[in-house]
């Protein structure tokens, strides 16, 4: 008897090393399969996870993704080691993307480039801003699951300067000069990163930013987010690259991932949120320009050295006068196409080059701002919306609108409000009051989504806990 008992402990309790601490998950890692850094993926995930697989992102097909709890898309560097893109590297990573419809639903990992591919792709709010990000986030959720389960991480934040030209390039009035950084990689990492626009990010309720990250488009960017079923990790190194912080934080994020299968996204990209009207305003500024002419001229002189093919015949052997010729360009923002893109007729008619007034239109009329046509960066305040308040991206609006049909006070105006902040059209007053009444409570403004109010997915309903064994026992 005491032989068996002792058996059973060494059974029980002295089991190899390691293999009661892989998390029971089924990973597929889809990148670069003969590169390097897809076997330093495969084995990280091998030592933290009880199945995990290694394969070609451009052999990726649904069935695979049906055998697993958790997808991951990357690629192999194609940058140099001081982080200029090697086109033709980038083009094999364009035709390697697998094609997923909207209906894509597993939930899944987007790492750097790749990722801003597929964002693009499925028109996420994981989009391509920029592949420009660094080493660092900022701006974190610490109080966020992928933080704190399965593994307990304590970022270490370090202060550092704010990066020159930051206060330029955000809507943030309350940045000072310093930040508190989050190392991520144990070295600087030659393969840049992605970032995603932090304007709009969070306007339906499946999607969080969980860190910004130092980037060359400023401190209003995305480097951790979720989307629906799709987790952007915006940092571009494997995990040997990464600190250990970071790499637990990742096994947290794959971990975290698991429950949002079947959660596609709510919204779709339609259309710029409106805080890019003030950004772009901001952006126009002498120092703004300085910083963008000073960042463009030296990334322009590698990225053509690298690339020589980029340069335009008429270029060739004189590239100081085509690197010369584009930065006059972005030191004229007036520049009439610019114009054109940025501001609606109305209002260049009133402001003409004056950028503070531009500025002071568009932070003044911040709650009532929509494009001007679909999907368009021209901006324009909402006359209609204004004249009865308090914002076009609150339900009181709706409320107003309503109680104008029902009360016959400018119904023409309240129907037309009504039809173009929601994806509904009803005709009378009593369909519209029966509507708001059935799905307020589940009503959300997107900006990003087209600048209308969704009905979003009905609360669960919770279920009834199941009694434990000792629960069940007869009370003595």
């Amino acid at each position: 008897m005491r032989c068996w008992l002792a058996t059973l402990f060494l059974w029980l309790f002295v089991t190899p090393a390691g293999a009661e601490d892989r998390i029971d998950l089924r990973v597929l890692y889809c990148g670069d399969s003969a590169s390097a850094r897809a076997a330093d993926f495969d084995s990280f995930l091998q030592k933290h996870f009880a199945h995990a697989t290694a394969t070609d992102l451009a052999g990726f097909n649904d069935r695979q993704a049906q055998d697993h709890d958790v997808i991951i898309f990357d690629w192999s560097d194609t940058s140099d080691s001081e982080g200029i893109p090697d086109f033709d590297l980038t083009d094999q990573l364009r035709k390697k993307v697998p094609e997923l419809s909207t209906d894509f639903a597993r939930p899944t990992i987007l790492i750097g480039e790749t990722g801003g591919r597929v964002g693009i792709q499925l028109k996420l709010k994981i989009d391509w801003l920029c592949l420009c990000l660094k080493d660092e986030a900022h701006h974190l959720a610490t109080d966020h699951a992928i933080f704190r389960a399965p593994l307990v991480v304590d970022p270490r934040l370090t202060e550092v300067p704010t990066p020159i030209g930051y206060r330029e390039l955000t809507t943030d009035e309350s940045l000072g000069s310093t930040m508190r950084v989050w190392k991520v990689h144990i070295k600087t990492n030659p393969q840049v990163g992605l970032v995603s626009s932090l304007y709009g990010f969070e306007d339906s309720p499946d999607a969080e930013v969980i860190a910004r990250g130092i980037s060359s488009k400023g401190p209003d960017t995305v480097a951790l987010a979720r989307h629906g079923n799709f987790l952007l990790w915006g940092f571009a190194g494997s995990p040997s690259v990464m600190t250990e912080d970071a790499q637990r934080v990742f096994i947290n994020a794959i971990s975290y991932m698991k429950q949002f299968d079947g959660a596609k996204p709510l919204v779709r990209r339609k259309a710029p949120s409106r805080e890019w009207a003030i950004r772009v305003c901001a952006a126009a500024t002498p120092e703004a320009i300085e910083q963008a002419a000073t960042e463009q001229r030296a990334l322009l002189r590698k990225l053509l050295a690298k690339n020589p093919k980029l340069v335009p015949e008429e270029y060739k052997g004189n590239v100081d006068k085509l690197i010369a010729e584009r930065e006059k360009h972005l030191r004229e923002p007036q520049d009439p196409s610019t114009m054109n893109y940025y501001f609606p007729e109305a209002i260049r008619k009133q402001f003409g080059a004056d950028f503070a007034k531009y500025l002071r239109y568009y932070t003044e009329n911040l709650e009532f701002l929509r494009p001007e046509k679909d999907d368009s960066w021209a901006f324009i305040a909402d006359e209609d919306a204004k004249a009865i308040g308090p914002s076009n991206r609150s339900i009181e609006l709706l409320r107003r609108c309503i109680a104008m049909l029902e009360y016959g006070q400018n119904t023409e105006q309240a129907q037309r409000l009504l039809k173009r902040y929601t994806e509904v059209d009803y005709g009378t007053a009593a369909e519209w009051r029966k509507w708001l009444a059935e799905f307020e409570a589940r009503l959300f403004f997107s900006d990003v989504g087209g600048f209308k109010f969704f009905v979003g997915p009905a609360p669960k309903i919770a279920e009834p806990v199941s009694k434990t064994i000792d629960e069940q026992l007869p009370s003595r």
